[in-house]
């Protein structure tokens, strides 16, 4: 899982061709590397307070709230 999320997370800018000309560009990377760093956050804890952190933030950017 240590490998997954931010080999997930760099497959975004560098196919970003599909993004140029959008008004949200910025806001969509700038919520992806929060997502990745939450999930990363969440896979590496080593202990509950930073789980729940991680579970929230995650789950927060993943519903764009």
């Amino acid at each position: 899982m240590c490998l997954f999320s931010p080999n997930l997370g760099a497959d975004p800018p560098v196919l970003d061709g599909y993004m140029h000309g959008e008004k949200d560009f910025r806001k969509f990377f700038l919520y992806l590397n929060l997502f990745v760093f939450s999930m990363l956050l969440l896979v590496l804890a080593n202990n509950l307070v930073l789980t729940f952190v991680g579970w929230r933030v995650s789950g927060s950017v993943r519903t764009g709230s």
